[in-house]
């Protein structure tokens, strides 16, 4: 069997994660519907052993306690710290810098407060993946639903510092739409390339996910954003587009 992370569209727009490791074990990564997951496992005889969660929203856990009851109820959960009792099932606490090994796969937690206060990314150093959640999209970043903007800020330059062939598997299709909030930003910049790759890939159906950590610290204008300030004229201006 191959290694490989997998995209299982959910919902609307959402994006969960099934990372495979070659003998055929899997780490699912914010399950906010149980049967798609769940079928997509059968359908490849794979064995669930872990369930990754970035943070409490209903369309990143919704799946969870189904998902475990309908493929393994013994797969570990692990869930950010400073979410602790507020879940139904047995969970695993995780906190900045902890490191989850589970099927092969080593996951060093990063808390990335700003979307909501409990955010973590896990991110698979020695395969270069990392799985967001909310904290950044492709060309984009998560509301301020918990946090200040000081917080996401800090968060996205902590994102930054990882290495330019790091792939990020963010949790929406939200590339697209992004796409044309950069435009807005500047009408005369040349974003010819990307917009033929973005709406090329949308138009066959394709996701845009995963998306390029070294794409996004160059056209990502959260990234981008030299301080708070600037970064929370560019958020607040976002919510209104």
């Amino acid at each position: 069997m191959t290694e490989a992370v997998h995209l299982v569209p959910i919902l609307q727009d959402n994006y969960v994660f099934v990372a495979v490791s070659r003998d055929g074990r899997a780490v699912v990564v914010d399950p906010g519907e149980a049967r798609e997951v769940r079928d997509f496992l059968r359908e490849r005889d794979l064995i669930l052993d872990a369930v990754l969660i970035t943070h409490h929203h209903g369309d990143h856990v919704g799946g969870v306690a189904e998902l475990l009851a309908t493929t393994n109820p013994l797969a570990k959960v692990f869930v950010p710290r400073r979410d602790r009792g507020r879940w139904d099932f047995t969970t695993d606490f995780v906190d900045e810098g902890d490191l989850v090994e589970t099927a092969g796969f080593s996951f060093r937690v990063m808390a990335l407060p700003g979307h909501t206060l409990d955010h973590v990314a896990y991110h698979e150093e020695s395969r270069g993946w990392l799985f967001s959640g909310d904290v950044l999209f492709g060309l984009g970043c998560g509301r301020l639903f918990e946090g200040t903007p000081a917080m996401m800020h800090q968060s996205l330059r902590r994102l930054t510092a990882l290495p330019d062939a790091t792939r990020v598997f963010c949790a929406h299709e939200y590339t697209e739409t992004n796409l044309r909030f950069l435009r807005s930003l500047d009408e005369t910049r040349d974003l010819s390339e990307l917009e033929q790759d973005v709406r090329g890939k949308r138009r066959q159906g394709q996701p845009t996910v995963p998306l390029s950590l070294e794409r996004e610290k160059r056209w990502n204008p959260f990234l981008g954003a030299t301080n708070i300030a600037e970064f929370t004229t560019l958020r607040e201006r976002r919510n209104h587009f």
